[in-house]
Order: structure tokens, then C-alpha cells, then sequence
């Protein structure tokens, strides 16, 4: 029997998907994710391909999310709340000079 659960949407997830919030009918973590990308679109997909899932505040694996294959794909509990969280400040980090001048300038 599938169950409904409540999935929250942050950040690129959001505005790809031009809702912060929807209810989605899913037994497994795989098939949430494709009733999503179904719904939303490929721009979604893309967003969604980065992201991590938050389940009732754990941290599933996002390759976990995306394999139906996966020996750890989690079963969802009835009236899950699931949370989708890109990356919010993408990128490298990347050293400038002038990151390094002020932080040696600022170390006594």
C-alpha cells in the first residue's frame, strides 16, 4: 500500500520545482524521487541529482535516492517527512591572494 508523505523543497530544489512544499505518494525513497522528477521536470532532475535527502532529519545517501538496486534503499514509513536539500553554496573552495593576504594579516 502507498503512503502519502510530506516532502519539503529548499533552495534550487524550490525554485525548480516553483513550490516550497507538496504531498507525494512513494513506498521507497527511489520512487519518491522519480514521482518528483515526473512532476517537476528535467530541470528538477538535475537539481535533484545533487541534492541530499533529509527522512524524518536522517541523512539517507543520495545514492541511495536515485538506485533501485540499492541493498540500503530505505522503505518509507506512512506520513514521512522528507526533505530535499541541494547544495546551497556550491563550488570549490578556492584560495584567492587576497583571501590569503588578510588571512595572514590577521593572525597575531
Amino acid at each position: 500500500m502507498t503512503s502519502n508523505h510530506h516532502v519539503r523543497l529548499f533552495a534550487a530544489a524550490r525554485s525548480a520545482a516553483g513550490v516550497g512544499e507538496v504531498s507525494v505518494s512513494a513506498d521507497s525513497t527511489v520512487e519518491l524521487c522519480a514521482v518528483l522528477v515526473d512532476r517537476f521536470g528535467p530541470e528538477f532532475a538535475q537539481v535533484l541529482s545533487c541534492s541530499s535527502l533529509l527522512i524524518d532529519g536522517r541523512v539517507v545517501p543520495s545514492s541511495d535516492n536515485r538506485d533501485p538496486n540499492s541493498p540500503a534503499e530505505p522503505d518509507l514509513p506512512p506520513g514521512t517527512r522528507v526533505d530535499v536539500l541541494p547544495p546551497f553554496a556550491g563550488g570549490s573552495v578556492r584560495r584567492t591572494e587576497s583571501s590569503e593576504r588578510r588571512t595572514r594579516h590577521s593572525q597575531p
